[in-house]
């Protein structure tokens, strides 16, 4: 069929006889295709509806063409980031049973991969997470429950004068890896000494700091029963550990609503000689978990077994510390003047140092003579206070001796210090009061940030070198801020109720990105956030565990327990290092 477009009618030529046996059809195409003609397919041809259909039809191809495109949009956010679309699912690859509950947890910001657990058998344990296993255990506490448990290597040894005959002065020696511990009834808080030895990790006691006792704590121990005895208050509520010179600062959050700050003594250094990872340094007792181990002898897993079957008895020969070298009441947190204090519950310290950030503060390398720098805050007030407790000065030798007396007097033991005769009270430095509650508090890993969260979702950024003075107020969240933490000490990490996750550049004080935290529409708000170097793991209110890419800002996968794993915001704030009491 052929359609003529200059409407001349039909070409001549083209009737019958035209297609004939003498090639006539070639001759009629050679016509059409030179007068213009345009060959079509009638079935595609539409009629022109006459009005009102036609516009009646226009409309509803706008309809269809809108709700087409709405369908695409839909989709499309389906697909993306927004709603974990395609988003991995991360699986435990290691699940390590625990005889009774975890009662406490903790590991360091920058350390080593380790994790420290207290149970509720009263026994503490250490997990070597590169090796996936745990290298060490031993019972701490007998018929009570861990209820803090810390990790320290940061302490640093001081410079030792140089012998005769030599130029330089010796390296100073490494220090070791401290493992703190308070009990649920007792106020005895004991420090572990953690070594490698031929047959494995070991925990060996190194100090026990005697700090006051709650009165009738022990007469109402053996009078109560096993349902009575949770319901009374801890002797020692938070515990919170920062290395320094010569010794580890243990702060103890008391049950009277003081910090006691103590002071405990490195010991003596462990042998430097393995200096590639050896024995008897706290880098080969993790570095090489993944090569062959060593031969265990009889006579050394006895000797092990007998180690690990005592408890708080192995102290008796370690040093004791009695005396507190600070002594700081948390008075002044109410509100307004007449309104009450906040229950010790809710209280809730941040002890940092500011100090050159560094990889290398695992081998405890980086603690300086640097005060070390300890905030209060409550979420039931608006009040945050600071202080600043001095670093542990150097020996002073006794008034009236002379050179000669003095030339003859022999060093100081490296790893001792002189307990101090009295403690000294402190006094808040800093005193702010925030627009809004303290709901969520973090420091930076060099501890030259502090990040104070509110209940209107704002975020306050303190500067702790320049003696904590506030830098800034941060654009916040639509709702009480929940959790906080550091990508190193360039990016803040914020989490809220509202489920959003912020982060924010240190540099310039702005909001880099900000992304749901569970896909919508219905966002369960964040309950805890715990930050490390370049991964981060959230928990929100219906249980769900996400893990961030804090180099690339945003989700990585979500994480699932393979099996049924009661998983709280207190346990996930715990790993943070910013609350070593966390259960």
């Amino acid at each position: 069929a052929f359609a003529a477009s200059s409407g001349l009618g039909t070409p001549p030529g083209t009737g019958a006889g035209a297609c004939g046996p003498d090639g006539g059809c070639l001759a009629a195409a050679a016509m059409v295709a030179h007068s213009g003609w345009e060959k079509v397919n009638p079935t595609n041809a539409v009629d022109q509806l006459p009005q009102p259909f036609r516009a009646i039809n226009k409309i509803l191809e706008d309809i269809l063409q809108a709700v087409g495109e709405r369908i695409g949009e839909i989709e499309g956010r389906r697909k993306s980031e927004e709603y974990e679309f395609g988003l991995p699912e991360a699986r435990a690859s290691k699940i390590i049973p625990v005889a009774g509950s975890v009662t406490c947890a903790h590991t360091e910001p920058r350390g080593l991969p380790r994790i420290a657990i207290g149970t509720s058998n009263g026994e503490v344990w250490l997990i070597d997470t590169r090796a996936q296993e745990v290298v060490s255990q031993r019972p701490a506490f007998t018929d009570e429950a861990a209820h803090c448990i810390a990790l320290s290597s940061d302490g640093v040894y001081a410079q030792r004068p140089t012998p005769p005959g030599m130029m330089d002065p010796p390296p100073a020696p490494r220090a070791g890896t401290k493992l703190i511990a308070s009990g649920r009834l007792s106020s005895r808080i004991l420090v572990f000494d953690v070594r490698k030895e031929a047959y494995g990790v070991q925990m060996k006691p190194a100090c026990a700091i005697q700090a006051p006792e709650l009165e009738g704590a022990t007469a109402a121990a053996d009078g109560d029963t096993e349902e009575e005895a949770p319901l009374r208050p801890p002797a020692i509520e938070q515990l919170h550990v920062r290395g320094t010179n010569e010794g580890i600062w243990v702060l103890a959050l008391m049950f009277d609503r003081t910090v006691r700050a103590y002071v405990c003594p490195l010991g003596a250094p462990e042998d430097t000689g393995a200096a590639d990872g050896g024995a008897g340094t706290v880098g080969g007792a993790f570095a090489g978990a993944g090569d062959a181990p060593a031969p265990i002898l009889e006579d050394e897993e006895e000797e092990a077994e007998e180690d690990a079957g005592q408890g708080e008895e192995d102290f008796a020969g370690a040093a004791q510390v009695k005396t507190p070298t600070f002594v700081i009441p948390l008075q002044g947190l109410a509100p307004m003047p007449g309104l009450p204090e906040p229950s010790l519950a809710t209280l809730r310290l941040t002890a940092f140092a500011a100090r050159a950030e560094t990889r290398s503060i695992g081998f405890g390398t980086a603690a300086k003579q640097v005060p070390l720098l300890c905030v209060a805050s409550s979420p039931d007030s608006n009040v945050v206070l600071g202080y600043s407790l001095p670093a542990p000065g150097p020996l002073v030798a006794a008034a009236g001796l002379d050179m000669e007396a003095l030339l003859k007097l022999p060093l100081t033991p490296v790893g001792d210090l002189r307990e101090p005769m009295q403690a000294q009270q402190l006094r808040a430095k800093r005193r702010w009061e925030l627009p809004g509650r303290t709901t969520a508090a973090a420091s930076s890993p060099d501890g030259c940030l502090f990040v104070a969260g509110g209940s209107k979702g704002s975020l306050a950024l303190v500067d702790a070198p320049k003696g904590l003075s506030l830098r800034t107020m941060l654009p916040g969240h639509y709702a009480p801020v929940t959790a906080v933490g550091f990508h190193r000490s360039d990016v803040l990490v914020s989490a809220g109720e509202d489920s959003w996750i912020h982060h924010y550049s240190m540099k310039d004080n702005t909001l880099l990105i900000r992304y749901l935290c569970a896909p919508p529409p219905a966002s369960p708000p964040v309950g805890g956030l715990v930050a490390a170097q370049t991964v981060a793991l959230t928990l929100d209110a219906a249980g769900g565990l996400r893990l961030l890419d804090l180099k690339r800002q945003r989700k990585m996968a979500r994480a699932v327990c393979s099996q049924a794993v009661g998983v709280s915001a207190a346990g996930v704030q715990g790993l943070a290092g910013g609350h070593e009491s966390g259960g």
